[in-house]
């Protein structure tokens, strides 16, 4: 006896579960979040470090315009000796 699959169009078990599973995942929605701890802000935020780095600029500027700026030699090669030797 020949048994033959009359009229099982959109029967596929397999398509059926696609489909939900395709259904629940479209109906969610993320979101990302990003949360930044209060430390973090704080260090986000101009220090006073800044400020004093911001003027040390500003002076040194000045003196080189004005042209009495001059490198101290002795503590600059110590700096460069200490640098390059870590």
């Amino acid at each position: 006896m020949k048994i033959q699959r009359v009229h099982m169009y959109g029967v596929n078990p397999y398509r059926v579960q696609e489909r939900q599973q395709a259904e629940v995942h479209s109906n969610r929605s993320f979101q990302d979040r990003l949360e930044i701890s209060r430390r973090a802000q704080q260090m986000s935020g101009k220090s006073s470090f800044e400020a004093v780095r911001q003027e040390k600029v500003k002076q040194l500027k000045q003196q080189v315009e004005e042209g009495t700026y001059e490198v101290n030699s002795r503590e600059l090669a110590t700096n460069l000796i200490r640098h390059f030797r870590l």
